[in-house]
């Protein structure tokens, strides 16, 4: 207990107290066999006492039984799922998988994504850094600052990734009746769990601040109808003659198309816009849900060819995925803390990229 209480409070956890209710759990989970050795042979018949009456005598067998009980304990794997202790671990490594299974007690939770074990044209490194708990950021100033002042280690490069488009952020795309677009988590998430909104992932990558030659997106809101505009008479006209409501200035975005940048379709059904980078998308909307096209709402980034985001979230360690909806449940289940997005990586094999597994040790109570 003095081993397990001492590892609760390195990584920041109270004292475990009563710890019965956790072994028992530990031992009914799928994963017992991390946590403890199990005992299938012995007994306690002794010379004294030769003849079992059922009552006092006891076998051992596979999984709970009242000679041996859950068997013996795995050493550090056991103190860190009693103490509390989570950390979320990511390696392209099949050998350090394997080996972090064995000797650390990690879980495979399978593969995180698909990324690069060695730089490509357009990629930046994932840096990884462990404390009490894994850390990957593709930062260098945030890795410095963790070594500097946080007491992490280095320990190189997870992988090589996609950043987003420089100084870009993501445009994240909701439907309830009608659309509506944030750059703001807080605010998509407040969406989804106060008003009804299904998340729809990222639109585009737009500007989050004026950056030279961009122009303002204006939001406004009437009934069930975001609507945005880079045009200042237009959104004032929405106001006075239709009886929007001004929401601010949603981003900032080109009002002509630079290099690399798409056009953000912009469609109208009855009441309601509906905004998209995707040519397939538009002509489908058109053809077949009786949208209306209303030319080009502006000029966006799309995310790099083919990727999806990396999610990261931090509680008392770091935990990233692709999946939004893991994200959403992380959050609201498990107490993490949205950190954004960490990079770009595939969410599928593509040509020379290798698997991304990802692991986790410990027990959060």
């Amino acid at each position: 207990m003095a081993l397990i209480n001492e590892r609760a409070a390195q990584v920041g956890q109270p004292p475990v107290g009563f710890v019965n209710p956790r072994l028992y759990a530990l031992g009914k989970s799928p994963y017992s066999t991390l946590y403890f050795h199990d005992i299938t042979i012995g007994n306690n018949v002794t010379f004294w006492n030769k003849n079992p009456d059922g009552a006092s005598h006891f076998f051992a067998q596979p999984g709970y039984d009242l000679c041996t009980g859950w068997g013996t304990p795995a050493g550090m794997a056991l103190i860190n799922a009693l103490a509390g202790h989570v950390d979320h671990f990511y390696t392209t490594s099949a050998d350090e998988r394997d080996n972090a299974v064995k000797t650390y007690g990690y879980r495979i939770e399978g593969v995180a994504c698909n990324v690069f074990a060695a730089p490509q044209n357009g990629t930046v490194p994932l840096h990884r850094l462990a404390k009490e708990t894994h850390f990957y950021t593709i930062s260098d100033a945030e890795r410095d600052n963790a070594i500097s002042n946080l007491g992490y280690v280095s320990e190189g490069e997870a992988c090589y990734v996609y950043s987003a488009p420089t100084g870009t952020v993501p445009f994240y795309r909701l439907v309830k009746v009608g659309h509506f677009y944030t750059t703001s988590l807080p605010e998509r998430d407040n969406a989804i769990a106060v008003y009804g909104f299904r998340p729809e992932d990222i639109a585009c990558h737009v500007f989050d601040t004026p950056q030279a030659g961009t122009v303002p997106l204006y939001r406004l809101l009437k009934g069930n109808d975001h609507f945005y505009t880079t045009s200042a008479a237009e959104r004032d006209n929405a106001v006075t003659t239709f009886g929007y409501q001004e929401e601010g200035i949603a981003c900032s975005v080109f009002s002509t198309q630079q290099p690399g940048t798409v056009p953000l379709h912009r469609l109208l059904v009855e009441d309601r816009h509906f905004y998209t980078i995707s040519d397939a998308e538009r002509d489908y909307a058109i053809k077949n849900l009786g949208y209306v096209s209303e030319g080009e709402a502006c000029y966006v980034y799309p995310a790099p060819t083919g990727t999806v985001p990396l999610y990261r979230l931090a509680y008392t360690d770091h935990f990233y995925t692709t999946s939004l909806s893991e994200r959403d449940q992380a959050i609201a289940i498990y107490g993490y803390k949205s950190e954004n997005i960490a990079c770009h990586i595939f969410a599928s094999p593509v040509q020379n990229t290798t698997p991304l597994f990802r692991l986790v040790t410990g027990w959060r109570w």
